[in-house]
């Protein structure tokens, strides 16, 4: 189809507020994907994303809300199926026949349909499709995989008990502390707690047997070399080292629940916005901005990021940007000299430093507690913070010394591990996908994957299945 038809028909799949503009128009080069967003002016949040196949097929629906204007009826879970089938079917005729129920289920405040292809009685992943529908029967997203071009079938499959002993053979268990966010793990509290990972050698293995796929562990300790802090005196706020002042205005605000995302731009910055690419839709939202991220209830700062391509007079010695990034955090974490240790491993170029500390507590590594800050070496500022997910001074209350060994730590995950066959989607060297049929890791007892076992209780804990 030529672009302006594809436009039309994108229009054509679901109601378009008069008030929305066309913020997004982008087609692939070859011809097989055009892309379309529209926003409402003026609320961040209101918005509706379609994607077509260079035929004018959808490939993706997404609105952010309904765009109903008047909604009376309310329908029963079996007719919202109903109308939800007969949408797959208008844009694809016999897909629902071609696919398998794999559930049907709320999610918030939509109900999911979810179609899936099957092979050997298991269902093969990133096909068929998923359609949500909100209780009015308005469609809120769909999206559709279609079906696997290219299935390798086992001559032969190895015995599952076999394949078990294997996995578990090398397991090491890995002391440290993580904190248990509650939407991420089950009863978890927020709280940091002292527990050990169990670490497999590899996390699937071809049914067949004939090649492994090894983990790899990109938080693997390398013998990192850390050095303490300074102590130092808090006397002003952490934005003062950075670019933003009295010249910028705030131009867009994000909820994120537990933070809140504001975006700052010079007065008079905005980029020009020659068409509604892809490309121009984000730079047209990054370029000449800083990005602040705030903890909702304490106003901490959470992260940062500057967009201003700006060069400075100087050029600071990687030194002296060890003294601003450490004052930064400092002013951020007053007394950061107790928890945090840098590491002495430095990236650096002409342009920046980057430096990155770490929580240890009596030698103990924390799971995503690592604050890492680049430092113009040019100009002397901040330009990007990202700091831990756990409150440094909560890891004063842990006790470092597990209650259970290693051993029995090992015992306890083995009681619960199983495995199963999966298809798998891999990848070639050319990019070109096939599915494989693996054994994967379950823990049938329990409604997600076994992550943790508590250090001084033995209790598991369950990573959410989501």
């Amino acid at each position: 189809m030529h672009n302006k038809e594809l436009l039309y028909k994108a229009r054509q799949i679901c109601v378009i507020p008069s008030e929305y503009q066309l913020e997004i128009e982008d087609y692939s080069e070859d011809g097989s994907r055009a892309i379309f967003a529209w926003k409402h002016p003026d609320e961040e949040e209101m918005g509706i994303w379609i994607e077509l196949d260079g035929n004018g097929h959808l490939l993706d629906l997404t609105k952010d809300k309904s765009t109903a204007e008047v909604q009376h009826n309310l329908f029963n879970q079996e007719d919202l199926k109903n109308k939800a089938l007969q949408f797959v079917e208008i844009h694809y005729p016999g897909a629902v026949n071609m696919f398998m129920e794999e559930h049907v289920h709320k999610i918030d405040e939509n109900l999911r349909v979810s179609y899936i292809q099957m092979e050997l009685d298991l269902p093969l992943p990133f096909t068929g499709f998923y359609i949500d529908i909100n209780e009015h029967g308005e469609i809120m997203q769909f999206h559709f995989n279609g079906s696997a071009e290219h299935i390798v079938f086992p001559e032969l499959l190895l015995p599952e008990e076999k394949v078990r002993c294997e996995f578990l053979k090398d397991i090491i268990m890995n002391l440290m502390i993580v904190c248990l966010n509650e939407k991420l793990y089950e009863k978890g509290d927020n709280l940091p707690h002292l527990v050990y990972e169990p670490e497999l050698l590899f996390y699937k293995m071809p049914a067949d047997g004939k090649q492994k796929v090894f983990i790899e562990n990109e938080e693997e300790d390398k013998g990192q070399i850390y050095k303490r802090l300074p102590k130092l005196e808090s006397g002003f706020s952490p934005e003062a080292l950075t670019e933003l002042d009295a010249g910028f205005a705030k131009i867009r605000e994000q909820d994120f629940g537990d933070a809140i995302g504001q975006v700052y731009r010079k007065y008079g910055d905005e980029p020009a916005a020659p068409d509604h690419s892809i490309m121009t839709f984000f730079n047209k939202r990054n370029e000449n901005t800083i990005k602040v991220k705030r903890d909702k209830e304490t106003g901490k700062l959470i992260g940062f990021i500057s967009f201003i391509e700006t060069a400075g007079n100087q050029l600071l010695s990687i030194k002296e940007c060890e003294i601003a990034a450490i004052q930064f955090l400092n002013a951020i974490y007053p007394d950061a000299h107790l928890y945090f240790r840098m590491n002495e491993e430095i990236e650096s170029d002409e342009a920046r430093a980057l430096f990155q500390f770490d929580l240890i507590h009596h030698g103990i590594s924390v799971r995503y507690g690592t604050a890492r800050i680049s430092v113009s070496r040019t100009a002397g500022k901040i330009t990007h913070y990202l700091g831990p997910e756990v409150e440094p001074k909560l890891l004063l209350s842990i006790d470092p010394d597990p209650g259970i060994s290693k051993e029995n730590a090992i015992e306890i995950f083995r009681s619960v591990f199983q495995i199963e066959k999966q298809w798998s989607k891999e990848y070639k060297d050319n990019s070109e996908s096939y599915y494989q049929l693996v054994y994967k890791p379950i823990y049938p007892d329990f409604k997600g994957t076994v992550a943790f076992i508590h250090a001084k209780n033995g209790k598991l804990i369950v990573e959410k299945g989501f």
